[in-house]
């Protein structure tokens, strides 16, 4: 990781969305779903709201955890690939992958300001509960809206590292084996 890409403010936003997923929906979720499972059991009944709340809370769940997965590069990589390929070609895998993420973060951030916006305007509400939809929506465009910022500073990260000067076999530290064994 870079020193750009471990901007502190960056990295603690990531880590506290990612504790409000741990802390806070993930419990939450849980508690919802074996309480619904205990009345159905035991009550024969259900929670009305149960199945629309916990998917609402597995959305959370899912959005929050992007940017803190990749804060710490646990996102799907192929590792395969990558390992095999010279420096040219790592290269320009890192900066498709984080041209990738960064069109995606867009995406994300512009559609959940969208909808929020819409959700907030009409007053939209859940089906089966009188509760507001749009705080969820602008969760997921401000998960959005780190992923982005991350997505910049990994991006200038990658076109630093590829703008370097290529060694002559194309692998680091060998310019210097050569100079030294010339002397």
């Amino acid at each position: 990781m870079n020193w750009i890409s471990d901007f502190a403010p960056i990295r603690y936003s990531s880590q506290f969305l990612h504790n409000i997923n741990s802390w806070l929906i993930l419990p939450g979720l849980l508690i919802l779903i074996i309480a619904d499972v205990v009345a159905r059991s035991w009550l024969n009944t259900a929670i009305s709201w149960g199945h629309e709340v916990s998917e609402y809370l597995l959305l959370c769940l899912f959005f929050a955890s992007i940017p803190w997965c990749h804060h710490r590069q646990d996102l799907l990589k192929v590792d395969l690939i990558y390992t095999r390929s010279n420096t040219a070609m790592q290269c320009a895998l890192a900066l498709l992958s984080e041209t990738s993420v960064l069109l995606l973060a867009i995406i994300i951030a512009w559609q959940g300001w969208l909808a929020t916006e819409e959700m907030r305007e009409y007053e939209d509400t859940a089906n089966s509960i009188d509760m507001p939809l749009w705080p969820f929506s602008a969760l997921t465009c401000i998960c959005g809206m780190q992923l982005l910022l991350q997505a910049i500073l990994r991006l200038i990260d990658a076109f630093r590292d590829c703008s370097k000067q290529p060694t002559q076999s194309g692998k680091p530290g060998d310019t210097e084996k050569v100079r030294v064994h010339n002397e």
